[in-house]
């Protein structure tokens, strides 16, 4: 796939999960539904589903004391600075940048995530944990949400399990990269000491460089995102040359 079909491809996919609400002048995001797919038993083993949509999720299983006390272990001692990056070697989720990046914040305050899934992607890893109908870009079982709509569901779970951490995953969250500044924003004006993070599996980067009015993202959004020191990137990088990523990716040659 040339350059231009590559943009055409994810523009036509942006286009399909996101909707503006006249009525509300609010952006709003399709959601995919965990509900009946292969990761509802892996997330419910820990905690239960929200609302179908959303799920609190645990990081680093050695930073969590029950998850320890499963398997006849204890908590890492978090004076130690070894045995945190032990602990964040063998995970993908809370790399070292976190720990760099929250300074003098305690890494285990932020091990609990609330993660919602963008319901689409622009590439179908045959190794993904994720359902591909879950990440097709078409509405199925999943459902729209306003920014605002989603914080409120965070919020509500946060009267009763302390969460400061916030992440819009996917399938691939740049093809609306939006939501990050509504996030962002909304999380300030309600006063939050949340942290965002972000997800990318750096395959729009010609997408994100093409004029952004031609399919509406505001050409500063990313310059609005660096503004905010509680956002951090995670990136999944999908292969180390062209052959390791196309064998990973599944996608054709050209």
């Amino acid at each position: 796939m040339d350059i231009k079909s590559w943009v055409k491809h994810c523009n036509n996919l942006r286009n399909k999960i996101i909707k503006l609400d006249d009525s509300e002048l609010k952006r709003k995001y399709l959601l995919a539904n965990f509900t009946g797919t292969k990761q509802q038993k892996d997330i419910e083993s820990r905690t239960p589903l929200i609302e179908d949509y959303f799920r609190v999720k645990i990081n680093v299983k050695s930073f969590n004391e029950e998850e320890m006390k499963k398997k006849g272990g204890h908590a890492i001692d978090f004076h130690d600075n070894k045995q945190i990056f032990d602990s964040l070697s063998n995970e993908f989720d809370m790399p070292y940048w976190a720990f760099v990046s929250l300074k003098n914040t305690p890494l285990k305050d932020f091990n609990e995530t609330f993660v919602y899934q963008l319901k689409v992607c622009n590439i179908h890893c045959p190794w993904c944990f994720v359902d591909d109908y879950n990440k097709d870009g078409k509405i199925g079982s999943g459902k729209y949400f306003s920014m605002d709509e989603i914080l409120n569901v965070f919020q509500e779970k946060n009267k009763t399990q302390h969460i400061m951490n916030f992440r819009p995953s996917g399938g691939e969250p740049t093809l609306a990269v939006e939501q990050w500044t509504e996030a962002l924003s909304q999380i300030k004006k309600r006063k939050l000491n949340v942290f965002v993070q972000g997800d990318t599996n750096l395959t729009t980067g010609h997408f994100m460089e093409e004029p952004f009015e031609s399919y509406a993202i505001k050409s500063d959004v990313l310059e609005q995102v660096a503004e905010y020191d509680n956002f951090g990137l995670l990136c999944s990088f999908k292969g180390t040359d062209t052959k390791s990523f196309l064998e990973a990716t599944g996608m054709p040659k050209g």
